[in-house]
């Protein structure tokens, strides 16, 4: 928690208003929200499905 703290003290925070922002689609977005298709990601979901079901 103290370096939380510190962090917060000692980092200077910088805005993000002024930079430009680029225009997202809404096939660019439908696209971002498909799940990957490797092989170990589902492995990984799988168990933990499994985990917290059981």
């Amino acid at each position: 928690m103290l370096c939380a703290v510190l962090v917060v003290l000692l980092v200077p925070g910088r805005s993000s208003l002024d930079r430009p922002r680029r225009p997202v689609s809404a096939q660019e977005l439908l696209r971002s929200l498909r799940p990957p298709s490797d092989k170990d990601f589902w492995l990984a979901f799988a168990g933990r499905f499994l985990f917290i079901f059981s």
